[in-house]
């Protein structure tokens, strides 16, 4: 984990219904963790269309963050800012949340509406181009913080540093990690798999381990058995190429951001390891 992360939480909205219940979500975590709230608008080729169709000024942007700022610190009692930038929001996300200092962000992902299109291979080039966690939301309605984390394991790539977030997560919330992993004979993996065991009994957070019944339809078995725990939280990690110059979702990934449940999903980018 970054040591230069500050105490934000980061939500790009283009002011859709989904966005709204991203922001909605992060106040709830904001809330309990005592962090500050950042709202994000990047002005690209859909609002510029937005705007010229409705014969609407740049100002609106920052008029409509700044309302909706006011409003959330008045009803919420938390500090609440607001960037726009001007860019691709492939770049400009993960730019502004490099300058911010931001821990983490939320990502409302949705289809054909609002002024933006993050949704499905747009939401995840967000996802491997961020410098920080992305909290993946759909329309499903949380009313409580994090309870019941989900940390699904299929391979041994960076399960260290995915580890150390769970654990960050499972302290900040009071949670209980629930480990699923792949059903495999790969020494690596079950090797890796005890290592987080040993890891969060040291750490001192609550967890549970199960393997899933096959291995194959890993991402439906995942699926099912968060929602039979009533998970409010699923991690997952990306897989760097060997350069670390690109991180790279599975089939498995995308299907359980995309989930049916409509679970949040956790995203992290594994940070190269320099000797």
């Amino acid at each position: 984990m970054e040591t230069n992360m500050k105490n934000v939480i980061l939500v790009p909205t283009d002011f859709s219904e989904i966005c709204n219940n991203a922001i909605d979500q992060a106040v709830i975590s904001a809330k309990h963790l005592k962090y500050s709230l950042i709202l994000l608008h990047v002005i690209n080729n859909d609002t510029r269309e937005f705007l010229n169709k409705k014969y609407l000024h740049d100002e609106y942007i920052s008029d409509k963050l700044k309302s909706q700022s006011e409003e959330i610190e008045k009803e919420h009692g938390i500090k609440v800012s607001y960037m726009v930038k001007e860019g691709s929001i492939f770049t400009m996300i993960g730019d502004a949340a490099a300058e911010s200092g931001a821990r983490m962000i939320f990502l409302g992902t949705h289809g054909k509406s609002g002024m933006q299109h993050i949704t499905g291979s747009f939401a995840l080039k967000v996802i491997t181009s961020s410098p920080v966690p992305v909290i993946v939301t759909q329309e499903r309605k949380m009313t409580s913080a994090f309870h019941q984390i989900v940390f699904a394991v299929t391979s041994d790539t960076g399960l260290q540093e995915k580890a150390q977030w769970a654990a960050f997560m499972a302290k900040e919330y009071n949670a209980k990690i629930n480990i699923f992993q792949v059903n495999t004979t790969d020494p690596a993996i079950i090797s890796a798999t005890q290592k987080v065991q040993s890891y969060f009994e040291e750490s001192k957070v609550q967890y549970s381990y199960l393997i899933s019944v096959k291995e194959s339809g890993f991402a439906e078995q995942a699926i099912e058995y968060a929602t039979s725990v009533s998970a409010d939280l699923i991690i997952i990690m990306t897989s760097p190429n060997n350069n670390f110059t690109k991180f790279l979702l599975s089939n498995i990934d995308e299907s359980i951001i995309f989930n049916k449940s409509q679970i949040p999903v956790m995203c992290i980018n594994p940070k190269k390891i320099r000797n």
